[in-house]
């Protein structure tokens, strides 16, 4: 029955194809895969400055893009400008990330949806959060970091399961 249960929860939750849960339940039997619990980004850790900053050089040779590529990201508001010519480390997940958008024929204009998006979905947060971000005591910050992070996470749990019914819908047709 808990296999069962497993099974049902990958198809219900993730959207999954029996063959991809089949592998899942292998690691599932042996105890590896947490019972099928998702795993969501943490958008706490979002919310906090890691990583170190990187050179144009070094940004282009870790992502796989061009230079031309990088320029287009940063022109459509994907990709900050570099601050003394220094990126942020959230530049490499990106410029990975659309990399593998550019190599389907995207372009740096395609993705600024997703940059229009965010900033939508920032501005509805921004609502919630606005009395305490006006304040200046520590509390007040710090309760608007909790409900920021929640909020985020919820957020892009919605956001990745729209978008694959809606990917879903697109191989239905």
């Amino acid at each position: 029955v808990e296999r069962l249960h497993f099974i049902l929860r990958q198809q219900r939750d993730h959207f999954l194809p029996l063959k991809v849960i089949k592998s899942k339940l292998t690691l599932w039997e042996r105890g590896e895969e947490r019972s099928g619990v998702v795993q969501r980004a943490n958008s706490r850790a979002l919310l906090d400055e890691d990583g170190d900053m990187l050179s144009a050089p070094e940004l282009l040779r870790r992502s796989g893009i061009d230079e031309r590529q990088l320029a287009s990201l940063a022109e459509h508001g994907l990709i900050d400008p570099p601050v003394d010519g220094l990126y942020p480390a959230q530049s490499l997940l990106i410029a990975s990330e659309a990399r593998h958008l550019f190599a389907q024929g995207l372009e740096g204009r395609h993705l600024r949806a997703i940059r229009l998006g965010v900033e939508r979905e920032a501005d509805v947060l921004a609502q919630v959060t606005a009395s305490l971000l006006r304040m200046r005591n520590a509390e007040a910050r710090e309760q608007a970091r909790n409900i920021l992070s929640g909020c985020g996470d919820a957020m892009m749990a919605i956001h990745r399961a729209l978008l694959a019914d809606e990917l879903r819908k697109l191989v239905d047709r």
